[in-house]
């Protein structure tokens, strides 16, 4: 089944809880996003929260925790992204519940609000890891390569399961970021890849803020 996605422009894949749950591993992509990283000029200085920016979007690793204007607006959501950027955040039910699980890659990190103050309703879930694993694309599809930085940025995947080398298969954490870029423009990500026990924990507790993807390994 295909939907109408906003973040892209474009039409994903919806896929059914089985296909998802039959999958070792899947892709989690944000289904609400809401609110802006401070400052204001953060969608061109991403130095504030990252190393070695670049205009496309590409950048190294977090090292400082975001900030926003003021307390978010969740609704019945549990996860959410801000607008320019691309890590989740999570209410303190969704830590708890992963850490009785044992579920490993993350790290919990404050969001910060004016003035340096903790937000306390809600919680980034940093993925440190990057695996070595590569995008293996059914189709040829666009990409751009940065004149700046040299960073290759594929399309984002919309259409069918993303495949990826079977190098996903030895990871030991159940969160990881994938070894390639994605956006056009002046955005650029890495997407996140979760074992199929994170899948089910999401189904099962009925969390909304993400939705889930089968990844297909291939050789």
């Amino acid at each position: 089944m295909l939907r109408y996605q906003g973040r892209s422009l474009g039409f994903d894949t919806i896929f059914t809880d089985e296909e998802v749950l039959a999958a070792q591993w899947c892709l989690l992509l944000p289904d609400y996003m809401h609110g802006y990283p401070e400052p204001s000029k953060w969608s061109v200085d991403r130095s504030y929260t990252y190393e070695d920016h670049c205009r496309c979007g590409v950048h190294g690793r977090q090292h400082a925790p975001f900030r926003i204007k003021k307390k978010p607006r969740l609704g019945r959501h549990q996860f959410f992204c801000l607008f320019w950027a691309t890590e989740y955040f999570a209410v303190p039910d969704v830590f708890s519940t992963l850490a009785d699980a044992g579920i490993t890659g993350y790290e919990e990190w404050p969001l910060l609000r004016s003035g340096q103050a903790v937000e306390t309703t809600v919680a980034q879930i940093y993925i440190p890891a990057v695996t070595s694993a590569v995008y293996r694309p059914a189709e040829p599809g666009r990409r751009e390569r940065c004149p700046q930085c040299g960073t290759v940025k594929h399309n984002v995947h919309r259409l069918g399961p993303m495949q990826v080398s079977a190098e996903l298969l030895a990871e030991e954490a159940d969160l990881v970021h994938s070894h390639d870029w994605f956006g056009s423009g002046f955005e650029g990500h890495r997407e996140i890849f979760a074992t199929q026990r994170v899948a089910r924990l999401i189904l099962e507790s009925g969390w909304k803020g993400l939705y889930i993807t089968p990844v297909q390994i291939v050789e």
